[in-house]
């Protein structure tokens, strides 16, 4: 059985009804890009029914406004948070795709942070390897601190994935528990990650101990 295909005026509707969580600067620069995107169309039937479901739209917009409050949350007294809504309905129609039917990879921001957050230790590991004794040290404090902010940035990351997928359930309940799910993923790494940091870190400091013992114990034994 064939469905009927939505007007213009009928796919913003939804799609607004399903976008009243977000914020109104964001919820309405979403609204005025998908409504010039059909506007500017050759075919607006064609265009909608390639766009999907407006419940399928709305789950990416939010997938999108998770992804970038999570990475992108200002640092107190910087300019950007002083920017404060502006910089987000700037950013929202930054985050707008171009070809909305092909940009929807709704997991790859787990990717980059994973990326960004593995750098400092593979930086650290090198500079330990040909930096000697300070360079070794520097390198597994490199690691502790990299392996921390990585497991306060999965915290807070699966934290506020799960907050939002609560006002996800209602309009999409696929992608709600979806959300939730990544979020509690995100947190039971993140927690894992602080544990194994505080391993590290006595590791860390029990070896430097037994180091300066031995020079110590060398130094005692030469005089």
């Amino acid at each position: 059985m064939s469905t009927i295909p939505l007007t213009k005026l009928e796919f913003i509707s939804q799609l607004e009804s399903k976008l009243m969580v977000l914020p109104e600067n964001e919820r309405q620069s979403a609204l005025d890009y998908y409504e010039n995107f059909i506007s500017n169309a050759e075919d607006e039937s064609a265009t909608i029914a390639g766009l999907g479901a407006p419940g399928e739209v709305a789950a990416d917009i939010l997938a999108s406004y998770v992804k970038r409050e999570s990475q992108a949350a200002p640092v107190p007294n910087s300019p950007h948070h002083a920017s404060g809504t502006s910089h987000a309905s700037h950013s929202t129609m930054e985050a707008m795709p171009i070809h909305p039917t092909k940009e929807r990879s709704r997991n790859w921001w787990l990717i980059i942070i994973l990326g960004i957050f593995a750098a400092p230790i593979l930086i650290g590991l090198v500079a330990g390897l040909g930096g000697g004794l300070i360079g070794i040290i520097a390198a597994l404090f490199s690691v502790v601190f990299a392996f921390a902010v990585s497991g306060v940035t999965f915290v807070a990351t699966g934290a506020a994935s799960l907050v939002l997928s609560v006002f996800i359930l209602f309009q999409d309940a696929g992608f709600g528990l979806l959300s939730a799910g990544i979020g509690l993923i995100l947190i039971g790494c993140g927690i894992l990650l602080v544990k194994l940091t505080i391993s590290i870190a006595k590791w860390v400091i029990v070896g430097i101990k037994s180091i300066v013992r031995r020079l110590q114990n060398g130094r005692i034994k030469t005089a």
